[in-house]
């Protein structure tokens, strides 16, 4: 294509954000940006605001603006200019047409370009003379259109009773009376096409080697991807080479060939994403439509996450969320682990029914023969994931169109026992071909290996399907991370993303999960003190975590929400509850993982109810339950009676149960063999006292007086505490004191007071006569009567 030479001026764009962004503008119409986007109004760029000073003109007809047209364009309008297609028969072959002369087919994306658009097709007999093709396309044919150019689409200006739900039809300006206004429509038949080429769409370049931001996919990339991609980044150029996306500052070098960037966008092959070591590039300021939510900006091909720009209503302020962010456990595990997946199926003969094609957006899908009268697919992992959701597609076959309206789920550990998903429940399928639907599971499940069984009776025109499955690896998660991010709330009470209101008085974020729990939903979230559940958090975004900065009501550390968001955590378990609690035992584990064992012991005193197993002692954990868990431990008693005492009393702490003691304490004045006055029996483990009996408390004795006295008799033999002994001196002997007598005390411990003593000193004169002797005390008179043969001697 030849195009006129540049003619180089000083050019003002307005951007969306409504900043001036000063760079130079070619004939061509690219311009490099020297300002990133700082957004707060979005506005489309206006006659006055993108204008080079040389007008492109006509002979007659349409007045252009001062907007400078390559060679073979007119009707410069607002940056951007036109051109007719005729003769072809198929719509791609208009599109290549464009595409080859460094357009794209028309899309009308205002009021006034919709008014500008209609005076060049009325000027145009041949074109007025019927429909004329147009640059909206519905690439997964679920009446979700988008822009041949890139831009977000928010002007359709459908005629009534359209978008109509045939498939394959095309999207065309239709023909009125005089052509008085242009309505687009989908038809069969169009008699030509207009394309359109604008400063936005910066023409063709080499590839740039380097760049400040990248992402890429070999099935999702397209234009308006790479473009809202670099809009997030805050990069003023966006640069699409085949299934990657290259944000940069400056305008690649290294113009080439219309004919060289050809290559349809693997999404949406409407839009051109250049080819092989070549990028189309597009300035991004030029685009000024907002998306008014994640949802809206995903249903136009914007699948992948990342930073964007979204406005909830045309001119308001725009503000950068995270769109399509995983949530928790969400990774498509099909794609991300193809290379470990197998899939199996009931159709052996269906080569093409493996992980490489079977997942979303892929090349083909799974196709079940008529005679398979229960269709099934497996799909095998290499080791045990959680699963959170199953999404689906048709066949990719616009000109077989097949899918699975309902189906079932099955999932096991060991490919051996199989367990219905929620008893068999039929899940909601597709409804085209082509457009994905997500189940996201009420509970998640644990499985290596996930069956889908598609209802024969609900297939349209044959059981063919295009599979993911979402979850993540149950071996790396991170079980106590429940806080998913600061999510963000519309200002439209009809769109609400948190749906449920559990509570207007809720004070910390667990008190939160546990209403929404309650509530049977997968998510519960905190504005303040509001707290709201919902199992879908993805409309509108995350924003950054310090935008959720409001206190919790219940603790100043923590954080529930801020103005217009919410601080969300998941509510949902993948591991047991709590180690359930057995009396009077101790468990040998606290884990709650998937398969751990607990083990458990009875305490000290305690045993298992007679007939417990020993198997019954162990619990499993299976996914998200315990096993029943063994009775409680019941106290071990000694039934005997206790041994009795003699002479004691008797006093029990603890009954009959083990550990308990029973005291025996002697009664005043006696003790028990060996001296002791108490003595304890204790109630065993075994059921049993410690002792079998116990011996008598015997009476406290002193101990016996001496037989052997020298001088001295007592008047007793007592030798109970308490008797008194007096001892007599006798043979007029005295104690070594003096004294003839002494009184000893039996004292309480059984010994007597003071010492045993002899009488030993003797005091008088010593006689002894006819065999006896004895002593006179002193002071004794003795008379002694002499007798010789009959008479007396005195």
């Amino acid at each position: 294509m030849t195009t006129t030479q540049p003619v180089q001026t000083t050019t003002a764009l307005t951007t969306t954000a409504g900043v001036t962004a000063v760079g130079t503008t070619t004939s061509a119409g690219s311009a490099a940006a020297t300002t990133s986007e700082v957004t707060t109004t979005n506005q489309p760029v206006t006659s006055a605001a993108v204008t080079t000073g040389v007008a492109a003109t006509t002979a007659s007809g349409p007045t252009s603006d001062s907007t400078v047209c390559p060679a073979g364009w007119s009707y410069g309008f607002h940056g951007s200019c036109y051109k007719f297609i005729f003769g072809e028969s198929h719509t791609w072959d208009y599109w290549r047409q464009c595409v080859d002369s460094g357009g794209y087919l028309n899309v009308i994306n205002a009021q006034e370009e919709k008014d500008h658009v209609n005076d060049i097709i009325t000027f145009n007999s041949t074109a007025s003379s019927a429909n004329v093709l147009c640059g909206l396309f519905d690439p997964s044919y679920s009446l979700d259109f988008t822009a041949a150019d890139g831009s977000f689409l928010k002007y359709t200006n459908w005629d009534s009773g359209n978008p109509k739900t045939a498939l394959k039809v095309k999207v065309v300006y239709k023909r009125l009376a005089n052509w008085t206004q242009v309505n687009t429509q989908l038809t069969s038949n169009a008699g030509s096409a207009l394309c359109e080429t604008s400063y936005g769409f910066d023409g063709c370049y080499t590839k740039p080697s380097s760049y400040q931001a990248k992402v890429l996919h070999p099935r999702l990339m397209n234009s308006l991807l790479c473009i809202e991609y670099c809009r997030g980044n805050d990069l003023p150029y966006a640069a699409v080479s085949n299934d990657e996306c290259l944000c940069v500052e400056t305008k690649p070098t290294g113009s080439q060939s219309s004919i060289a960037c050809s290559m349809g966008c693997p999404y949406n092959p409407m839009q051109h994403c250049g080819g092989t070591n070549v990028a189309n590039v597009y300035l991004i300021g030029y685009y000024y439509h907002r998306a008014p939510s994640c949802v809206a900006l995903a249903s136009q091909g914007v699948l992948l996450e990342g930073y964007y720009w979204i406005s909830e209503t045309e001119g308001a302020a725009s503000r950068k969320v995270q769109c399509n962010p995983t949530a928790p456990c969400h990774t498509p595990l099909i794609h991300t682990y193809a290379s470990t997946v197998t899939i199996t199926h009931s159709n052996s003969t269906d080569n093409n029914c493996t992980a490489e094609n079977i997942y979303l957006y892929g090349p083909s899908g799974c196709y079940f023969a008529n005679e398979d009268t229960e269709p099934w697919v497996q799909v095998s992992f290499d080791q045990l994931y959680i699963i959170t959701g199953v999404a689906t597609q048709g066949s990719n076959d616009p000109d077989n169109q097949q899918w699975v309206r309902n189906y079932a789920l099955e999932y096991s550990e060991n490919g051996v026992n199989w367990t219905q998903y929620e008893n068999g429940t039929q899940l909601t399928g597709n409804s085209n071909f082509n457009a994905v639907v997500l189940n996201t599971l009420t509970y998640p499940i644990l499985a290596q290996y996930v069956r889908v069984y598609p209802s024969r009776a609900t297939c349209e025109n044959n059981c063919s399907l295009r599979l993911e499955v979402n979850g993540c690896k149950y071996s790396s998660f991170d079980h106590s991370l429940q806080y998913v991010g600061c999510v963000i709330e519309t200002t439209d009470p009809s769109g609400q993303v948190m749906v449920h209101s559990a509570s207007t008085s809720c004070q910390l974020p667990s008190d939160c999960i546990d209403l929404c729990t309650a509530a049977g939903f997968l998510y519960a979230g905190l504005q303040g003190a509001n707290c709201s559940c919902a199992n879908e958090i993805r409309t509108y975004g995350y924003a950054a975590s310090y935008h959720c900065d409001t206190v919790c009501t219940g603790d100043p550390k923590q954080r529930c929400g801020g103005e217009n968001r919410y601080s969300v955590w998941r509510t949902w378990e993948v591991r047991c509850p709590q180690v359930p609690s057995v009396g009077n035992a101790t468990a040998s584990s606290t884990s709650r993982n998937h398969n751990s064992q607990v083990t458990y012991f009875c305490l000290p005193g305690y045993d298992w109810p007679n007939g417990t197993l020993e198997a019954e002692k162990t619990i499993t954990c299976t996914f998200n339950n315990w096993t029943a868990p063994p009775p409680d431990c019941e106290a071990i008693h000694c039934t005997s009676a206790l041994p009795t005492a003699a002479n004691a009393t008797l006093s029990v702490v603890g009954g009959d149960k083990v550990g308990a003691v029973a005291t025996y304490t002697c009664l005043q004045h006696y003790r028990f063999p060996g001296g002791s006055t108490t003595k304890t029996v204790s109630c065993l483990t075994t059921g049993q006292w410690s002792a079998a009996s116990v011996s008598a408390c015997e009476m406290i004795l002193c101990p016996a007086i001496s037989s052997s006295l020298i001088n001295a008799v007592v008047n007793s033999t007592d030798r109970q505490v308490g008797s008194a002994v007096e001892y007599q001196c006798t043979n007029n002997a005295t104690f070594g004191d003096g004294g003839t007598k002494r009184v000893r005390l039996c004292l309480d411990w059984g010994q007597w007071d003071g010492a045993e003593e002899d009488c030993g000193k003797i005091f008088g004169c010593h006689f002894e006569t006819g065999g006896h002797f004895g002593y006179f005390e002193k002071g004794f008179h003795v008379q002694f009567l002499l007798s010789h043969s009959d008479k007396d001697i005195v």
